[in-house]
């Protein structure tokens, strides 16, 4: 089986490669075939003029070796290959570490040489560095197919993760279906061997996006199946924390700085709705980027404390939770509350610590705001009346009723900012009631956005600076952590730091985050930011959600093109949250000056529900943007809200499936079992 068979057992990988494959914690076979690539390319046409080649860029060319290459010191240099038809250009190749070269590239032979393109103006020629060796007509094969790009390591090359994926595919009768065949009759999806090799070499966008809706289906069966069998049956409890509006309440209502707005009043009136009924409920608060879902929140929470019982808040992050923190704290002092507002995360420790617990326990109306620290003490916090769960999407099933087990049936509210059709909101939370909020606060400006090419890269870096010389910060997304080897051309966190530090006056403070770091490096660097100790923060998409800072005026996101309308709306949330007008810079990166049709959408409107819709009509069969890149990525919101469809019908199947076997305990369903047991041993639901 593909789940136990260690990665070592692929020919071509030996003790070192192994040990770079573990870096990206592929152990086994199947490890390795759910590592999906994170984009696929196209071979380009052959060149045959290299004065036309641009630096930087990949290219092909198809030229006759001139000279017999040279050996020294471990490098195969300097193999000068020319070509009437090329404008009399040399074009010169080296390779490392591959001596076999030597004897297989011989004067007069005729090859295509694959590669990102050095110039070198002053010599007068063009160099390739480890470039492709293909014979034409082999080339003119590659052209024909998608063409997978991994995430690597330092020392992993694409070209040996594509070898291993080719070498594990070999052992067809090793993949084992796990779905039933009438499942995949039923919805006409490939087997999961068809799936695999569809999903890493896809013959065209129709087969990749076949492949794509499998995995996808999988997705969805697994988690239904896994939310449905850990479900507890939850037993009505009496409502012992029915609140009276009273005079604090009445009187922040009537002393907000700006009216609220329709989803705010509604949300409001909805919450006091379920606070005044019998039974304990829940309800989901579905807000758009900058809807005004903290003040709901803060009101709700106000209610009970004001009652004599204690509110708890819980955010993803500790940057997150400090934040709430302050507003919290500011409201207070603003509104002249007699009440106090806690703070508990990891970060409090020794004293401090001490006293936030104290004051838990002996106080009665609090604001106790803090992140998943709030579960790990194993104390109770006494009579708590509501429990807010901000950003829910990041935390699991079990660490919200963990929230709610520390108080006596505490109403809940969940706080989520990804736009979900409504449809697609009631098979996922299934009769939990649900609260939009489209609409944002009038004093808030509309973001001001702009698509522009790679050639207005130095005026939007002058916008940057400008903004900075004005007090405000901004942020730079990149794709990648650090250069790719397959495509240098994408922005990467590590080069683009170094890049924009060049450019700008050196009292320009520049810091840099992404996934790789620990987390408490990740906490510290946000801290900064939002302490505005630092002006520019260059990031990947970490900063997607669980950072808040009011200040930020401006977000140039690099190869823009590269992501999908969610997300891009996603990542432009974290400016617009303040009173100074804001602005998202869009880089297209495509070829030529033609727009994407996702990123036309993105610029002409910010409301989130109709990007979410637009998203769902602009998504073919065959687009890859936002494929995931890992089998143990799981399920996200942004997925669903992206295949409703597939969504629907997986969760049908699974709700059949436990219907006609609820332990799955039969031997038609052994295979299901045993997958969904290693996922959850995964931990792959956690985040839903």
């Amino acid at each position: 089986m593909i789940e136990n068979t260690s990665i070592r057992e692929i020919k071509g990988i030996g003790e070192k490669s192994e040990a770079l494959f573990h870096r990206l914690k592929i152990y086994t076979v199947y490890d390795l075939l759910t590592d999906y690539p994170r984009t696929y390319t196209r071979y380009p046409e052959v060149t045959r003029d290299l004065t036309l080649v641009q630096e930087g860029k990949k290219a092909a060319f198809e030229v006759t070796i001139a000279r017999k290459p040279a050996t020294k010191k471990g490098r195969i240099a300097v193999t000068i290959l020319r070509q009437e038809a090329a404008g009399n250009i040399p074009l010169e190749c080296i390779w490392f570490r591959l001596p076999y070269l030597s004897s297989t590239l011989k004067a007069g032979e005729t090859f295509v040489f694959y590669g990102t393109v050095k110039k070198r103006e002053q010599a007068g020629y063009v160099r390739l560095e480890q470039p492709e060796i293909h014979l034409a007509e082999k080339y003119a094969a590659l052209r024909a197919s998608l063409q997978p790009v991994y995430s690597l390591t330092k020392g992993l090359s694409n070209t040996l993760f594509k070898k291993s994926i080719e070498t594990a595919l070999v052992e067809k009768s090793s993949i084992v279906d796990f779905l039933p065949p009438e499942i995949i009759e039923k919805y006409d999806l490939p087997d999961l061997y068809t799936t695999f090799a569809d999903v890493h070499f896809p013959a065209d966008e129709e087969a990749l996006g076949r492949a794509r809706r499998r995995l996808t289906f999988d997705d969805f069966f697994f988690f239904f199946l896994s939310l449905s069998r850990n479900e507890e049956k939850e037993e009505v409890r009496p409502n012992t924390h029915i609140p009276e509006k009273s005079d604090f309440y009445t009187n922040v209502m009537h002393s907000l700085p700006y009216p609220l707005t329709k989803g705010q009043e509604t949300a409001l009136s909805d919450i006091f709705s379920d606070l005044q009924k019998e039974t304990i409920s829940e309800r989901l608060i579905q807000g758009d980027v900058g809807s005004g879902k903290t003040l709901v929140a803060f009101l709700s929470m106000l209610l009970m404390v004001e009652n004599g019982y204690k509110a708890l808040l819980m955010a993803p992050t500790e940057v997150l939770a400090e934040q709430h923190y302050k507003t919290f704290c500011a409201y207070i002092e603003e509104f002249s509350l007699p009440f106090k507002a806690v703070l508990l995360t990891g970060a409090v420790k020794g004293k401090a610590r001490k006293e936030a617990l104290k004051t838990i326990a002996d106080s009665a109306g609090l604001f106790v705001i803090g992140t998943s620290a709030l579960i790990s003490e194993a104390r109770e916090y006494g009579d708590i009346g509501i429990v807010v769960t901000d950003e829910q999407h990041r935390f699991g099933v079990k660490q919200r009723k963990a929230l709610m087990n520390k108080g006596t049936s505490p109403y809940v509210l969940l706080l989520s900012a990804t736009p979900i059709p409504r449809t697609l909101a009631k098979i996922l939370y299934q009769d939990m009631p649900i609260s939009v909020m489209a609409d944002k606060p009038a004093s808030r400006l509309p973001i001001k956005n702009c698509v522009i090419g790679p050639d207005k890269r130095p005026t939007a870096w002058k916008f940057l600076e400008k903004q900075v010389r004005e007090g405000r910060q901004a942020y730079v997304i990149c794709p990648f952590v650090e250069q790719s080897e397959e495509d240098p051309s994408i922005a990467d966190v590590e080069t683009y730091t170094k890049d924009l530090k060049k450019a700008l006056p050196k009292d320009i403070r520049v810091g840099t985050l992404h996934g790789r770091m620990k987390d408490s490096e990740k906490e510290e660097v946000m801290g900064a930011f939002g302490a505005h100790e630092t002006d520019i923060l260059v990031s990947t998409t970490v900063i997607e959600v669980g950072i808040d800072v009011p200040n930020a005026t401006v977000i140039l996101i690099e190869n823009a093109d590269r992501f999908g309308l969610s997300q891009l709306h996603q990542l432009r949330g974290r400016v617009g949250r303040g009173k100074e007008q804001s602005y998202c810079i869009f880089m297209n990166c495509t070829e030529g000056k033609n727009i994407p049709e996702r990123l036309k959408a993105i610029n002409s409107s910010n409301d989130g529900f109709f990007i979410a819709e637009e998203d769902l009509r602009l998504r073919g069969p065959g687009d890859v943007t936002g494929i995931r890149q890992s089998g143990e990525a799981g399920v996200d919101m942004t997925e669903m809200a992206e295949h409703p469809d597939v969504m629907a019908e997986a969760a049908e199947e699974a709700k059949a499936v436990l219907q006609k076997d609820p332990d799955l305990e039969s031997q038609k369903y052994k295979a299901i079992a045993d997958h969904l047991q290693r996922m959850e041993e995964k931990q792959i639901f956690r985040n839903l």
